[in-house]
């Protein structure tokens, strides 16, 4: 994952170096045909009186200037016409969360909660809080069940024992890892109109504003979007919903490096609780400040 951040930057570098090369050579061309149109000089006056000498380099002299004109001004439309954007957006600053109030102290606690399926026991006697604030990363092995804990803090299944408490005033968002809690037989505007009931308008200068892009998509089912770009949808909705306790299942999973970096950032800022799991060493060294472990039970 180094590498490819490091890969990432390098092109990053190289795409910006493109950009900039390309707005010097829009503002030399501009400037150049600016000092043409307006300063068409005239050709050097003949010393022996030779009028028709004189007016053949005149007309020889316009003849030069417009065809150099010309040039120029072909050039610069070619550019135009196919400009290369700043390959990092200034609005990328707008992911960014806007919690609701936590009353209390403590937003969920766990007492002795604990699920199995069948004879495999995941979790038992689980005691936990999570505070305000808190930056907690769950690990343990595969199919310990680290997902089936997040679910069950999301309350989207049951436990077998124990129990969990959310404050009056925590509000949960759940991110899954594939993003496949989305409804996928609707399209992004069909489910934010309905969810957030926001219009199209609005959908789209919320996409805009965070940089997240996919404008285009949202008439599209989530079906035939990639999981990329149902990843970044979700991340508006996780946005939109103004939460203070944030459950990510591998979030960072399936995200193009600009979005990954103002997501990190964006968590950053977050002054809620996060429970997360990952592999993402970057993301674990960026965000986690305690750990929950599970073991094979």
């Amino acid at each position: 994952y180094d590498f490819y951040l490091a890969e990432q930057e390098r092109m990053l570098e190289r795409q910006i170096k493109a950009f900039e090369a390309q707005e010097e050579e829009r503002a030399s061309l501009k400037q150049k045909i600016k000092a043409v149109t307006f300063s068409k000089g005239k050709a050097t006056p003949p010393k022996d009186r030779n009028i028709m000498a004189y007016d053949k380099r005149g007309e020889k002299h316009q003849k030069s200037l417009q065809h150099k004109l010309d040039a120029m001004k072909t050039r610069l439309e070619e550019l135009e016409a196919d400009l290369l954007s700043h390959p990092k957006p200034k609005s990328i600053k707008g992911l960014k969360f806007t919690e609701s109030p936590l009353a209390s102290s403590v937003a969920i606690e766990l007492d002795h909660a604990g699920k199995s399926y069948g004879s495999k026991v995941l979790f038992s006697s689980f005691c936990k809080s999570i505070c305000k604030g808190d930056r907690i990363l769950v690990t343990g092995p595969n199919g310990c069940g680290k997902t089936t804990l997040l679910k069950a803090i999301a309350g989207m299944i049951p436990l077998d024992e124990g129990s969990i408490r959310s404050a009056p005033t925590a509000k949960i968002a759940f991110l899954d890892q594939e993003v496949e809690l989305l409804p996928m037989d609707q399209t992004p505007l069909q489910y934010f109109e309905s969810r957030f009931h926001i219009d199209e308008e609005t959908l789209r200068r919320e996409l805009h504003k965070a940089a997240l892009g996919g404008a285009e998509l949202i008439r599209r089912s989530f079906s035939s979007l990639s999981t990329g770009q149902r990843k970044r949808m979700a991340l508006l909705a996780l946005v939109l919903e103004k939460p203070n306790v944030l459950l990510l299942d591998e979030p960072t999973n399936h995200l193009d490096f600009i979005t990954l970096e103002a997501f990190e950032k964006a968590l950053l800022e977050f002054e809620g609780s996060i429970v997360a799991i990952s592999h993402d060493a970057t993301f674990i060294e960026k965000i986690a400040t305690q750990e929950w472990t599970l073991g094979n039970g």
